[in-house]
């Protein structure tokens, strides 16, 4: 069974987003639901318990550019609850 994760989002621009990626390799890339694609950024924030695998976890920044918005994971995330992310038609976030 798959658990659903519900990511908390901050608003970016393609240019923090475009740096993201340029700093270091992704750790893991995928798209989104066909309105975008996102990343983890290659090194850990921090570590931390995975809500997927209950296991403790290297947690990693990511970012989306989903639909015409660039976006931020709020709060870091491992490797299984990003590939767990499940994204609503539209992001809700928290403005700037």
């Amino acid at each position: 069974m798959t658990t659903a994760i519900n990511a908390h989002w901050e608003a970016s621009d393609e240019e923090a987003y475009t740096y993201a990626l340029e700093v270091l390799p992704p750790i893991d890339w995928r798209g989104l639901n066909g309105l975008g694609d996102g990343f983890l950024v290659g090194e850990p924030f921090d570590h931390g318990l995975c809500q997927v695998t209950g296991e403790l976890r290297a947690r990693y920044t990511a970012h989306i550019h989903y639909g015409s918005g660039y976006w931020y994971s709020a709060v870091p995330l491992t490797r299984p609850e990003w590939r767990a992310v499940k994204l609503p038609n539209s992001v809700a976030v928290k403005s700037l």
